[in-house]
């Protein structure tokens, strides 16, 4: 038997979550995803946005179901580490001591990952804009 869940506490989760990474940081890596958000990062270090704002995401409506997205748009800077353009293959979310992380793949607005950038190609320097970055309770 599958546990199911109303919208309400499916938006009680993702408020939880929200709250979670506030105060946070996101990274930006070139090269392979490790296995899991438990291990240390895996690639380079190309961007970071820290710390991140607390209204990050909307509050979860009963319009938005079990979904929520970011509350305005979200800007990082390529370090130096990002030379003249590298690629971006994945993210990681961290609350503000670190405990709590959440990985995913970074792909242009046009693709299909967990994570979308205006530019996926960073320079040391450049800022990019993040275009989205959703969650969902199934």
């Amino acid at each position: 038997m599958a546990i199911t869940l109303t919208d309400s506490v499916r938006r009680l989760m993702l408020d939880a979550l929200d709250a979670t990474f506030n105060g946070g940081r996101l990274r930006l890596y070139a090269g392979a995803r490790p296995a899991s958000a438990a291990a240390a990062p895996t690639g380079t270090l190309i961007a970071e946005a820290a710390p991140l704002p607390a209204d990050l995401y909307a509050p979860a409506s009963a319009a938005a179901g079990a979904a929520k997205d970011l509350n305005q748009a979200l800007t990082v800077t390529g370090l130096p580490a990002a030379g003249t353009g590298t690629a971006a293959s994945w993210y990681r979310l961290e609350s503000a001591d670190g405990v709590h992380r959440a990985d995913g793949d970074v792909t242009h607005t046009s693709g299909a990952g967990d994570l979308t950038l205006d530019n996926v190609s960073i320079a040391s320097g450049q800022v990019v804009t993040i275009t989205a970055l959703p969650w969902q309770v199934p």
